[in-house]
């Protein structure tokens, strides 16, 4: 079965590239490379991985009955592909509405013409890190308290001794992804709360602030940025007020893609991972 494959600019403008009049013909999306670092020279070994600025090459004909049609179609496929140019805002390429892969086209080559109605073009879509992404989102607390008991043994540890409840160890209790690597993520507390916190497969999690009523904290693993956000729509930064003994950005561990989560009581958190793969998942 061929893959369902889609773009969607920086401003919500899709193509898809299985439907008329757009026909996706080949492409090396499933390709990938790592390049590498070694030391030694005369006993040389491999000490790191790396990978930037991905070209990928996708092949799509237009089809079209008419040419005025025809003339319609390629206008729109250019001005979808050069908002992003323009704006310098990257788009997604989608494939099975599962991963993407953030970047722009840049490039186009006209293969073959077809009487005037369909034109066989290649594109080269670039991106920065050559990922593919897909985001699962979870909410924890919105409804039931969390509860957490000593003499239930399904309860995870509590570090720190924090005085908080904490929830038991059920799947309603853990996020569910295809990780099989510990993946980056975003944290939203949502208050009001003290002392937001979250242990995430034994990870701690936790900014020394507080949060009144329709306020909440964000925390961004890619961006590095802890940022409160008031009622009436002000920023604060909370870098400054992270758990010092837990780094605060290290990347959430995957424990075979099920990963258990334990908040305080009362407080309500959103989670959103971030899997990445060389190639989009193979179903």
């Amino acid at each position: 079965m061929l893959d369902c494959i889609k773009y969607v600019n920086s401003f919500g403008d899709t193509i898809e590239f299985n439907k008329l009049p757009y026909m996706l013909q080949s492409s090396d999306l499933k390709d990938y490379k790592w390049s590498y670092s070694t030391k030694n020279e005369y006993n040389p070994k491999i000490y790191s991985f790396s990978r930037n600025m991905v070209e990928k090459k996708v092949q799509i004909a237009v089809i079209a009955s008419t040419k005025k049609k025809y003339d319609e179609y390629c206008n729109r496929l250019l001005e979808v592909f050069e908002k992003d140019i323009y704006a310098v805002k990257k788009g997604k390429l989608i494939v099975n509405d599962d991963y993407y892969m953030e970047g722009y086209f840049v490039q186009k080559q006209i293969k073959d013409w077809y009487a005037s109605k369909v034109i066989m073009n290649e594109f080269v879509f670039v991106s920065e890190t050559g990922k593919w992404m897909k985001d699962v989102y979870k909410v924890f607390g919105s409804s039931y308290t969390p509860i957490f008991s000593e003499d239930n043994p399904d309860v995870g540890f509590c570090p720190n001794d924090f005085p908080f409840d904490f929830a038991p160890a059920s799947d309603a209790n853990k996020l569910v992804s295809d990780s099989f690597v510990p993946f980056d993520f975003e944290i939203v507390f949502h208050g009001a709360c003290e002392d937001p916190t979250l242990i995430a497969g034994g990870k701690v999690y936790r900014v020394y602030t507080a949060l009144e009523e329709g306020e909440y904290l964000t925390i961004n693993s890619i961006e590095k940025t802890i940022v409160k956000t008031k009622a009436n729509g002000e920023k604060v930064n909370e870098f400054s007020r992270r758990d010092r003994e837990n780094y605060i950005f290290e990347k959430m561990p995957a424990t075979d893609g099920r990963t258990l989560m334990q908040w305080q009581e009362g407080c309500i958190v959103s989670v959103r991972s971030f899997t990445e793969r060389s190639e989009p998942k193979w179903i």
